[in-house]
């Protein structure tokens, strides 16, 4: 069975040719997958090269004197011709400051950012370890051949398939949406009322930048087709990337908890980070699995017939966010009706304590395998990239 899936731009009706997803029939030992089939892409990653990169990271210097912002801006940019934006903590008088806040836009390697540091050393004294308060990093997924066609299927493909362990849910302004140019985000999944409607679901666009978490939570994620560069929305402009650097793009930020996941608190910490743990812990994808046609036409309970049907179209239309949406309003009106449905058993002599939790959406997700190796080999090449700029800087 082949199901066929339109990608739609939000700034034009124009739809891009449909990617297909193919029923394949699973050979698994978990009983929970057991005579299931893997909705599987049709899309051939030996297409693309992947490259992840630093995107950003953001330190805070503590001084052994006080200064202002501009002078620590002027000696990074004029010694080490780096740009970066620096903001002064607890300003006083002059608007002079021991600790300063400091993003190094696509800083070169994790060891320059050291030479940044030591550079601070020399001239003004470091009273404390560097630690950081914030970082990016970002996974690009580049058509050997360019092509807009390529790279809309890819984006496609991983917007359905993007799997996070975060709560995305419980935070209104932190759940899987939309954004572009400077229109409100719209938000991927309905009203929890039409939970089990595909139709209310929102079909992830080609050209805006689909978000999971708050801007502001210690994780968050971003996907988009990037085919443009130094975009200043204040002013509304924008270079555009030469077709060969067109690119879909992946992107972590990470603060608070998100680096503590990742042991890093410090800049030292960085020296020994593991770039490659980042694939299992946020650059996931998974796949759905659905029981395969005949055995869906000769379950019994129409219920089953039903919850089945559901998942496999709003996976083809919202993707794993849209299921897990779905799950996380299931688990509202398990826990909301659980008080009501115990009591009913006692009164019918029965004394269960709780609940069964039955199958979840999650329960039913494999891991795209092909998807996340590409991502652990980008990740791994960076972090050699790491490693050799490392030790050529003998920090």
């Amino acid at each position: 069975m082949i199901h066929f899936v339109d990608l739609p731009f939000a700034k034009t009706p124009l739809r891009l040719a449909a990617v297909e997803f193919h029923e394949k029939p699973l050979r698994a030992k978990q009983t929970r997958l057991v005579g299931r089939s893997v909705l599987q892409p049709d899309l051939d990653l030996n297409k693309f090269n992947f490259k992840a990169v630093i995107d950003w990271i953001e330190i805070v210097v503590q001084l052994g004197k006080v200064t202002q912002f501009q002078y620590v801006q002027r000696k990074i940019e004029d010694e080490l011709g780096q740009k970066c934006f620096i903001k002064a903590i607890g300003a006083g008088a002059g608007n002079t400051a021991h600790m300063f806040s400091i993003r190094l836009q696509e800083p070169k390697s994790v060891a320059f950012v050291l030479e940044v540091e030591r550079l601070l050393d020399v001239s003004f004294g470091i009273a404390a370890p560097t630690t950081i308060n914030a970082v990016e990093i970002s996974v690009d997924a580049y058509p050997k051949v360019p092509s807009d066609r390529a790279r809309g299927h890819l984006l496609g493909v991983m917007q359905r398939t993007i799997f996070s362990r975060e709560d995305l849910y419980t935070n209104q302004i932190a759940r899987p949406r939309l954004a572009w140019d400077n229109s409100s985000p719209k938000y991927i999944q309905p009203h929890r009322m039409h939970a089990y409607n595909e139709r209310h679901y929102t079909a992830p666009k080609l050209d805006a930048t689909m978000y999971l978490g708050a801007e502001a939570d210690d994780v968050m994620l971003r996907l988009m087709d990037k085919i443009i560069d130094t975009q200043n929305k204040a002013i509304g402009t924008a270079v555009a990337l030469e077709p060969e650097k067109q690119r879909v793009r992946i992107e972590v930020t990470l603060q608070g908890s998100g680096l503590k996941r990742i042991g890093v608190a410090t800049l030292a910490d960085m020296k020994a980070m593991s770039f490659t743990r980042l694939q299992g812990e946020f650059f996931t994808f998974r796949l759905f699995t659905t029981p395969p046609r005949n055995q869906m036409l000769s379950q019994t309970k129409s219920g089953a017939r039903y919850e089945d049907k559901i998942n496999r179209e709003i996976f083809l239309k919202a993707g794993v966010a849209g299921l897990l949406f779905k799950d996380h309003v299931r688990k509202g009106w398990r826990e909301t009706a659980k008080p009501l449905a115990l009591l009913n058993l006692r009164n019918r002599g029965r004394r269960l304590k709780v609940l069964p939790e039955g199958v979840t959406v999650a329960d039913q997700l494999i891991a795209y395998a092909d998807l996340n190796e590409r991502v652990t080999r980008a990740l791994r090449d960076l972090e050699n990239r790491e490693r050799r700029a490392l030790k050529s800087s003998g920090i």
